[in-house]
């Protein structure tokens, strides 16, 4: 499920069988009863599953280009990071992967400009089971996302200790092994592996290290599922209809909204503009007009006694750790960022070529695959009427090898739902049809202004009639 696109053939055949066949097991891992006592085996697994994973990488010759992580180590960690997502508790990790081999002191899902803290690639999260797991490992979810709002999925690992096989047949309950589970946020659900468990007479381990050799195989952000067109600072567009290769970059000046979610539309506004600002706060204003300090805990009227245990410890901050900021998406990568023409790339009528001199408003939404083109439709039929900005262009996103920016590839065929539904949690039933959806994006030319502007009470009653018709619009793409 996460196979860089350079390792298949034009059939859409996989190009790894060779890499497959010399992958070796990791050594076993022993779980242990209580919790904690997980975090130290899991991290020397994981990294044992990393070097089986380089020395079948290297014995195969395989690889057709660098590492986006050449250093991926994993520790134990259950700490605080050092930023978190709006109004919530700092998480705690149990166990982070880092592009590192040295552990850090502190780490971060967006670490600051000149940081030496690293940034934490794959957070894992350990739990007796799976319904109280996945929830934890999804707030690690968003963590990501919130650093990189644009990326289509966010790789975590959750571990369960209490998972059990039947080593015999007069095993009637079952041995517990412990297995893992690599999961994949899409802003259609979530996409898993099945239970990869430790038991010496499965393949769960040896599954662990062929998924850990592709994500080793991973050459740059796009394979990890972030679109190319931008580095989180520049963005690179389409400059005019008759002219593909045309292309013009814009810099962030301001977020101005951002609707965090896993699973959806993942809204993201932009002021954009051709100058490089000499400093820029990525924050969504929808963050930083608020108060940053996360809310307060509630007491309980009635103290509840809690047995004198370690069996289990909670995976958010307490109390008395340090308050730490909010995520910050920041600049991504270094590499150059690249726009990929796309069909149908869409402009407003009447606009000959994107203005380069002024600042714009960029909209980037995951729409689902019935409405990818209902948003620029209505932006083009209201002409800056109704609420509505001025209409640029509209495309859908693309990675630089032509596909699409879209969770597609992670999701069932419709006859093969029941099949792959993981029953978790309070799920009752399995959905009938799969959410695909596409990163959509829309350029307009104005930004518009508080109704606090209106010039006179003749422009606020204008002004309110267009927002009052222009609202069932904006109900309908929100859906």
């Amino acid at each position: 499920m996460i196979t860089p696109s350079v390792y298949f053939d034009a059939n859409g055949n996989s190009e790894l069988t060779a890499l497959d066949t010399l992958v070796k097991k990791a050594p076993p891992m022993q779980v242990k009863d209580a919790e904690p006592d997980n975090y130290e085996p899991l991290a020397k697994f994981l990294n044992e599953c990393v070097k089986c994973a380089d020395k079948a990488i290297e014995k195969s010759g395989v690889r057709k280009g660098g590492c986006l992580y050449p250093n991926l180590t994993f520790f134990k960690w259950g700490r605080v990071m050092r930023d978190r997502v709006e109004r919530s508790e700092p998480l705690k990790p149990d166990v982070i992967g880092v592009d590192s081999k040295d552990k850090p002191d502190e780490c971060n899902w967006s670490p600051p400009e000149g940081s030496e803290s690293p940034r934490v690639e794959i957070p894992v999260e350990v739990k007796d089971n799976w319904p109280v797991l996945v929830p934890q490992v999804g707030t690690y979810a968003l963590g990501l996302t919130m650093a990189s709002p644009l990326r289509s999925n966010s790789l975590v690992i959750g571990f369960n200790t209490k998972f059990a096989v039947k080593l015999n047949p007069g095993d009637s309950k079952g041995t517990i092994v412990g297995a893992i589970r690599f999961m994949l946020f899409q802003h259609g659900g979530i996409s898993s592996s099945e239970d990869l468990d430790m038991a010496a007479t499965s393949d769960g381990r040896i599954q662990v290290v062929r998924i850990l050799a592709r994500i080793m195989l991973w050459q740059t952000e796009m394979d990890a599922g972030i679109p190319a067109f931008t580095n989180g600072v520049t963005i690179c567009l389409p400059k005019s209809p008759t002219l593909p290769n045309d292309l013009v970059f814009f810099y962030v000046q301001r977020v101005l909204c951002h609707r965090l979610s896993l699973r959806g539309r993942n809204t993201f506004v932009a002021r954009i503009g051709p100058v490089k600002p000499k400093s820029v706060d990525l924050r969504p204003m929808n963050q930083t007009q608020r108060d940053d300090k996360p809310p307060l805990r509630k007491k309980p009227r009635i103290a509840k006694s809690q047995p004198a245990t370690t069996e289990s410890t909670a995976s958010q901050g307490t109390c008395e750790e340090p308050l730490t900021a909010l995520i910050t998406p920041r600049q991504f990568t270094n590499q150059q960022v690249e726009y990929t023409s796309s069909t149908p790339t869409i402009f407003a009528p009447g606009v000959t070529c994107l203005d380069d001199n002024s600042n714009l408003v960029v909209k980037c939404v995951w729409s689902t695959k019935d409405r990818a083109g209902i948003e620029s439709a209505m932006y083009a039929a209201c002409s800056g009427e109704f609420g509505c900005p001025a209409f640029g262009c509209s495309f859908p996103a693309r990675f630089p090898d032509g596909r699409l920016v879209t969770n597609a590839p992670y999701l069932p065929d419709v006859d093969d739902i029941e099949s792959r539904f993981w029953k978790v949690g309070n799920a009752e039933s399995q959905p009938d049809h799969v959410e695909e959806r596409s990163l959509q994006v829309t350029v307009l030319l104005e930004e518009g202004q508080s109704l606090e502007a209106c010039e006179d009470s003749a422009d606020l009653v204008i002004c309110v009639g267009h927002a009052l018709l222009g609202k069932p619009c904006s109900l309908f793409i929100d859906l």
